[in-house]
Formats: C-alpha cells, sequence, structure tokens
C-alpha cells in the first residue's frame, strides 16, 4: 500500500507521488507542466471579469470557512492571477484541514469583485447565501455571486486542477455570467481533461 499526500501538500507533490507510485513518473511531469500552463494562461485582470475573487463554504453546520493560503485552491487562484479578500490571505491549519473560519458576523470582511460558494455533497451554498450579513455584501447586492461544483473546487487531483481552472478561464471572461462545471458535465470535462494533458 502507497500513501499518496493529499490534504498537506500541494497539488503538484500530489500528482507527482502518485506519478512515482505507479510508475507513471513522466507522465506525471508532463501533466504538472500543463496544467500550470493552463493556470497561468488564465490571466485575471488583463480580461473583461474579476480581478478579485473571495471564496465563502459553509459545510453543514460549520459556517463558514474560506480556504487558507498554501492550499491547492488558494495556489490555483493566485496562479491564475486573483486577489483574494485579506481575511482569506492567512496560513491557518485546522487538524488535517488549512482553512480560514469565517463567523457569520465576519462574513462583511470577505467581499471581491466575484464572491464564489461551493455546492454539492459537503458543501451547502444556501447556508451561505442565506446569511444576512452575506446578503448585505456588495457583490451579492449586485449579483456578482456565483455557485461552483464544491466537491470539485476542494479536490487535490489532476482532473480537480483542470476543471477548476476551466471555470476560472470562464470566470476571468464573464464574471458572474460565466458558464462553470455541473455534475452532469463531469464525463464532458473529463474528455477535455484527457485531450489537453494527453491521457
Amino acid at each position: 500500500m502507497v500513501a499518496i499526500p493529499y490534504y498537506d501538500t500541494t497539488w503538484q507533490d500530489s500528482l507527482t507521488a502518485t506519478g512515482a507510485a505507479v510508475g507513471r513518473e513522466d507522465e506525471a511531469g508532463a501533466m504538472v507542466t500543463t496544467l500550470e500552463e493552463r493556470i497561468s494562461a488564465v490571466q485575471a485582470g488583463s480580461k473583461p471579469g474579476p480581478t478579485s475573487l473571495s471564496v465563502i463554504g459553509e459545510t453543514y453546520g460549520d459556517c463558514c470557512f474560506s480556504a487558507a493560503r498554501g492550499t491547492p485552491l488558494s495556489a490555483i487562484l493566485e496562479g491564475a492571477g486573483f486577489t483574494r479578500p485579506a481575511a482569506q490571505d492567512v496560513d491557518v491549519k485546522d487538524g488535517d484541514f488549512s482553512v480560514v473560519p469565517i463567523s457569520p458576523e465576519g462574513i462583511g470582511e470577505h467581499d471581491a469583485d466575484l464572491v464564489v460558494v461551493p455546492e454539492g455533497q459537503f458543501y451547502d451554498a444556501d447556508a451561505v447565501l442565506s446569511q444576512p450579513v452575506f446578503q448585505s455584501l456588495p457583490a451579492a447586492r449586485e449579483g456578482r455571486v456565483l455557485q461552483v461544483d464544491g466537491d470539485i473546487w476542494f479536490g487535490n487531483f489532476a482532473f480537480a486542477v483542470h476543471w477548476i481552472t476551466t471555470d476560472l478561464e470562464a470566470v476571468a471572461q464573464n464574471g458572474a455570467a460565466a458558464t462553470v462545471g455541473l455534475p452532469g458535465d463531469a464525463l464532458a470535462r473529463w474528455a477535455e481533461f484527457r485531450a489537453d494533458v494527453g491521457t
């Protein structure tokens, strides 16, 4: 049995370790390069869409949180050129997870050009959207909120990185009007992933 680092490592290191475990180091290295190039090509701030992005999630009873500095998601957002609210640009460790706890009263510190709210098996978007302080955010009042697939956005594997990057490409162009991936798009997104990374 081989233990693959997941929660407490970068997506690059997780992918590299996976490649080494199955004897496909060269393919894993090429995949890392391809994904890094796609992330860099998003170039938020040089396109019509938002330059700052906030992530506010809720996991069924623990309102609320965001991805801390150094997590795979935060690294992808930074690599794509997005800035984050200062309240999310911190390094916080909570057990196996690096998250920024957000109290309902503190949501006001997490506004941005676009606020992303994860939805999914482990993420309750409605619990975030219904918070009175969330509803008072300029982004919420002006319709600059986008729901994404949280089960993918908080993933630390190559397909998740590709999916997030595809979503960010759309966000960089269209902001809250972006068409992002939904669970029903998984097969099409998988085909795009394989075509892009050459598997």
